[in-house]
């Protein structure tokens, strides 16, 4: 049963780490004049975070607290719990290599997962904050299996030039130049002599022009 509490109101923080939400549900405890530690709560007693019920905590992905792992690519935020003139901080841990890879794995395995562009923008975004390049990897492959762009090809050689691999690096940057020398050319080729149907549209609309003239 849930009963609203006149003295001691329930609050709710949310705090993003990385992808990671944070949620403290919690009592806010009125001190109300009283002599709180040693007397209200003696110092021989187990405190109990919150007023009325137990202050909860969740997290959205897997996180450390007040620990040492993870070591790489590790984010963190310190909380602090305070009542009267006591507080309690601590420290909350989140990998964000794992965390974010598997956040935008879950995005790419739904609608956006149809859209090359989207493989790009995010190896592009792992690329670019050195995390996971196999899988940023993985996903320059998927975007260049379709129809390569010179963004997709460019990340690749990019991805390339990281592992080491320089001749490999070297081949996409040609076969991106390639395709963009070959993607302008294609533009010039049909303002130059546009294909049959589009010329017949032009001819079409062109002949229905009334000429205006103005007269003074």
């Amino acid at each position: 049963m849930t009963f609203p509490f006149a003295v001691s109101q329930r609050g709710t923080t949310i705090q993003r780490i990385g992808v990671t939400d944070v949620t403290f549900d919690y009592g806010r405890p009125a001190v109300n004049e009283r002599e709180i530690w040693g007397g209200l709560v003696p110092y021989d007693q187990v405190w109990r975070c919150g007023a009325n019920e137990n202050t909860a905590i969740t997290f959205s992905t897997d996180v450390t607290v007040n620990g040492t792992k993870p070591t790489v690519d590790k984010a963190s935020a310190t909380f602090e719990m305070r009542w009267e003139n006591i507080a309690v901080p601590f420290t909350i841990g989140v990998d964000l290599e794992q965390t974010v890879s598997e956040n935008l794995s879950r995005q790419l395995t739904g609608l956006a997962g149809f859209t090359p562009t989207n493989y790009v923008q995010t190896a592009t975004w792992l690329v670019q904050n050195d995390m996971n390049i196999p899988l940023a990897k993985k996903w320059a492959a998927r975007a260049n299996g379709g129809t390569p762009t010179f963004a997709s090809l460019m990340l690749a050689a990019q991805i390339s030039d990281i592992e080491g691999n320089t001749s490999k690096a070297k081949e996409f940057r040609e076969q991106a130049e390639m395709n963009d020398k070959a993607k302008k050319a294609f533009k010039k080729s049909l303002s130059m002599n546009p294909p049959e149907q589009v010329r017949q549209n032009s001819e079409t609309l062109y002949s229905h022009v009334v000429p205006t003239f103005c007269s003074d």
